[in-house]
């Protein structure tokens, strides 16, 4: 994939070496979200049946940055070269994201963010060819880089869909 055809990012438009600034001024959007939230009183509300409210959005997205961190440790410290599943669906179920602290969620968030964001600028330029094997729907090989695109592209997308799930219903 090269190009999300829902929010348009593009995984070739720039490179893996400018993700940590990129995850960086994303996170500022996301503790921007904060007024947001308390103002529209729309974090626990479900837009639709089969779509999650913006609190399990904020979830998903602080699991997946903890998520990736620990890909690219994997990737990068392992002789194992494949991953795991992040299995989100069930995560958000099993978890409960639903009925967790809006508040708390964004700090980890943010925390698990800077995280991977000091991780990616500790990476050698050599480190972000290592290739794994990546658990989509078609396993496939992707590289370190792929996944640090991977993780800012998560990050990007999914505040989108917590600012549409905070607008008032049309």
């Amino acid at each position: 994939m090269d190009r999300c055809l829902e929010c348009g990012f593009s995984y070739v438009a720039a490179p893996p070496t400018a993700a940590a600034e990129e995850v960086a001024a994303l996170l500022e959007a996301y503790g921007d979200l904060t007024t947001e939230i308390a103002e529209t009183g729309r974090a626990y509300r479900r837009p639709a049946p089969s779509v999650w409210s913006p609190v399990e959005y904020l979830c998903h997205v602080r699991d997946g940055l903890r998520l990736q961190y620990a890909r690219i440790e994997v990737a990068l410290l392992s002789m194992e070269t494949s991953l795991s599943p992040m299995r989100a669906d069930e995560l958000a179920i099993t978890e409960r994201y639903g009925d967790e602290d809006v508040d708390r969620v964004l700090s980890d968030l943010i925390a698990s963010g800077h995280r991977l964001v000091h991780q990616i600028r500790t990476l050698r330029d050599d480190q972000h060819d290592r290739a794994v094997d990546f658990p989509t729907l078609v396993p496939s090989r992707r590289t370190v880089g792929w996944i640090v695109r991977h993780a800012v592209h998560e990050v990007f997308h999914h505040l989108g869909d917590i600012r549409r799930g905070l607008r008032p219903p049309a």
